[in-house]
Order: C-alpha cells, then structure tokens, then sequence
C-alpha cells in the first residue's frame, strides 16, 4: 500500500477511537447524573466523610489509566430541616370593676360604697378556662408595679386577677393609707363572689374563662398580708387552692390570728436582706403552717426588687411560683418536684418544703 493509503487508514482507525472514546465519556455522564438525582450510590454504599457521601465502589472516568471515586453532596441527599418557631404566648390585660353594695369607705374624707377596679390579665393562646390567681399590691404601689411578674403567670396559662386596693394604692385621693388594711382580704373575696356570679359584661369576660375551682392567692409585702390573710385568718375563704406569700406577714393590723392546723399549700418567698417585712416574720407564719409547704430564701434580697425589677432574681420568684402554682392550681408537679430536689431556683437562693 501506498504511503497515502497508510495515512488515510490511521485516520480512519483514529477516528473510530475517538468515537469510542466519547461514547464511554457520554455514557460515564450520564451515570454521575443519575446517581446525584436518585442518591443510589451514595446511599446504598456510601461513606460520610467531610460532608460529602463517598462511593466506596468507585465508577470508571477515562482519563487513560486511572479512576476517581464519585462524591455526592450531603445536601443533594439530606431533606432541608424545617425551622419550627414557636408563637408567642399572648396575653389580653384590661380593667374590671367590682363593687361591694354591703361596705362602705372613707375616701378623702367621704363616705361612700365600696368600689375598686382590678387590673385583669389572660392568655389569647387558648380559650380556656384557666385557673385564677388573685394578687394584692403592696403599699403605696399599684399592680403595674409587678407587670413583668404578673404577665409571666398570664403567659403560664392562668387568669390573674390584681385589685387596685381604693384607698391603699398609690394614686388613692389624699394619699394612700394602711389603716385600709384590714378590709383588703375582703376585696379578695369580693373578687371571687363576682366572677363565680358576674354582674356585668366585662365580668363575664372574665368569668368565662376562669376556673373558679382552681382558685390561688398571692401578695407582695401588705398584699401579702392581705393574702395571707385571706387564705388562712379567722375569716378565710375555703375556695382559695393556694397561697403564695412574697415577703409578708401576719400583720397586726388585719388582726392577730395563728396559722391554722389546715389550710391550702402554701408558698412563702423572702428576701434575707429585706429591712421592711423582716425575715423573722416570715419564718414565724411559715413554721405555724400546715404541710405541704415551701420556703424560698432569696439571700442578700432587699424588700421590694425581687418582686418589681427585671432581673435574674424576679426571672426565679417566677420560676418558683409558677411551679407552685402547676402543681397546685394544674396539677403538674414536675417543676416544683424537680427545684426541691434540687434544693434551689438558682444561684443565691435556698429552697425547702415540708409535705
């Protein structure tokens, strides 16, 4: 043969090779596609290493002598994680009047009937009902005061109920005065008697979603009194489930009385540093009470900042009352049982309990 007929042979015959070779590297494509599309390989004998699948049996690319594992990414076979966020527990807060048509006041020097508003808060998560936890203000205050502890009970689910004692709170006409006290449980009652039987349409507001066989007291420094009071005095309400006590005490005032031999769960919270209601006080209605009953000791807390001020402090007084109120008011003892094996809500608090 002809020496142009050698090199018209070898271009065909290298022709048909690099037809060939196209043929294998097309068909090699197409198997990379379809193993990222289906995962096959990487999932039926893959191996995760730096993010990525490793296909332990590799597939041939044709790059004269040698071959490479096939990577598939993690993410092409991995679901994307759903991002749940939970809503925000709501709450309604409006003001409801009450009236006692049996009593009457002394306001700036008159005589009239007696008639406070209560500032009202409730949760919009759910319809209810929820049980009731009723709040007495201290002296010279109103329960705007406690709003951040107030609205943490809401969001746990409960309808919290807080008078605005008339003649005590600080914006009473002529000046707050103590020697109200002594009516204050009563208003306490009065609240109960009107959302079991509600005389107006922002009562049965109320009412409606209240549990009035879950029924809780509570109370910050004469609040306190006044709860205390309420839940244990000569003249206490049998329907009150529960007290929590923040800094209070039996006071003179209300008249003397000793704790009973039963009476509702109770809750006492004090601050050791506290120079108004002092430690003592506290400790000598503690000690009378009946179990099951708890104590929180706050140590180096003062008077009013662990109830009023946002902070680490009155983030634990709502930790603590809460699970008291869970286990008491819902029925859940998780919380509480779990802060009293403990032994403490958090660092600078000591907790016990007698049941």
């Amino acid at each position: 043969m002809t020496r142009h007929g050698d090199q018209r042979m070898f271009v065909r015959s290298r022709r048909a090779q690099l037809i060939v070779v196209g043929a294998l590297a097309v068909t090699a494509a197409i198997a990379v596609v379809a193993a990222e599309v289906s995962g096959g390989w990487g999932l039926a004998r893959g191996s995760v290493a730096n993010g990525h699948v490793r296909d332990t049996s590799t597939r041939t690319a044709h790059n004269g002598t040698s071959t490479r594992p096939l990577l598939v990414s993690k993410r092409q076979l991995l679901p994307k994680p759903k991002v749940v966020r939970p809503k925000p527990r709501r709450i309604k807060r409006l003001l409801v009047g009450f009236t006692d048509p049996s009593r009457t006041m002394l306001v700036d020097g008159r005589t009239t009937r007696r008639r406070f508003a209560a500032e009202i808060r409730y949760p919009l998560w759910s319809h209810g009902p929820f049980p009731v936890i009723i709040f007495g203000h201290g002296y010279n205050a109103t329960p705007n005061y406690y709003a951040r502890l107030l609205d943490g009970w809401a969001k746990a689910g409960y309808v919290v109920v807080a008078p605005i004692f008339p003649v005590e709170n600080a914006h009473a006409p002529g000046g707050p005065t103590r020697e109200d006290l002594p009516n204050e449980p009563r208003d306490m009652t009065l609240v109960i008697n009107e959302l079991e039987r509600p005389l107006t349409q922002a009562q049965r507001e109320v009412s409606r979603l209240s549990n009035m066989h879950r029924i809780a007291v509570s109370g910050h420094s004469d609040g306190g009194d006044t709860a205390l009071a309420a839940a244990y005095g000569p003249r206490r309400d049998r329907r009150i489930t529960a007290a929590a006590i923040l800094s209070g005490q039996e006071d003179p005032l209300i008249g003397f009385f000793r704790m009973p031999s039963t009476g509702p769960p109770l809750l006492a919270v004090q601050g050791t540093a506290d120079t108004i209601n002092l430690p003592s006080t506290t400790y000598e209605y503690y000690g009378e009470a009946a179990p099951p009953k708890y104590l929180l000791k706050i140590i180096g807390a003062n008077h009013q900042d662990p109830y009023e001020q946002p902070s680490r402090v009155l983030a634990m007084v709502e930790k603590v009352t809460t699970a008291f109120f869970d286990r008491y008011l819902k029925g859940d003892p998780r919380m509480l049982v779990r802060l009293v094996k403990e032994g403490s809500a958090g660092s600078g608090s000591v907790l016990s309990s007698q049941q």
